[in-house]
């Protein structure tokens, strides 16, 4: 198996791995709690299996990514998560090399995976490499303005292209 481009994997929450902020009809007028996109859970596990270091970064507050997490059973795959009600907050870029630095990390060797334009912004403002998630709210063409190093259509996406494209597009940090 090839070595990873990748040490840290983080993603955003609402329209990336949850539902929240889909339309209704997504996911049902009655949920409490919106449920995942299909597949977060196994693409999850097998990244962690994979070796990768997952966090969340969310405009969500801690408590809540902590609920929904806990209620969806995948607390356990997260080295952390962070919400817009900690001391630096999206699309402030500090709030993702802050992530970063706390797990010890490398801004190098993370990869920011969101579903909007404050994703994509920041991961660029912090000199971080983008993956778009183009199955969320974000509209491509608003996204692809930030160059990402690709668009996926669905989370089940991330596998195949972590495992293909990402050492070839990978971007060098700016001296």
């Amino acid at each position: 198996m090839k070595k990873p481009c990748y040490d840290l994997l983080v993603f955003d929450w609402n329209g990336t791995l949850s539902t929240a902020r889909m339309p209704q009809a997504h996911y049902g007028e009655s949920a409490s709690v919106p449920p995942l996109f299909p597949g977060v859970k196994s693409v999850l596990k097998q990244l962690r299996d994979q070796g990768y270091m997952l966090a969340v970064l969310s405009a969500a507050s801690k408590r809540k990514l902590q609920f929904e997490t806990a209620h969806h059973e995948i607390d356990r795959y997260f080295a952390l998560l962070q919400g817009g009600d900690q001391a630096y907050a999206k699309p402030d870029p500090q709030a993702l090399l802050e992530i970063i630095f706390k797990l010890g990390m490398e801004p190098k060797r993370t990869l920011m995976i969101g579903d909007s334009e404050s994703d994509m912004q920041m991961a660029l403002e912090a000199n971080v490499d983008r993956l778009a998630a183009c199955y969320g709210l974000g509209e491509q063409d608003s996204l692809m303005q930030y160059q990402p190093l690709g668009c996926i259509s669905s989370i089940n996406d991330i596998l195949e292209w972590l495992n293909t494209e990402s050492c070839s597009l990978k971007t060098e940090p700016k001296s």
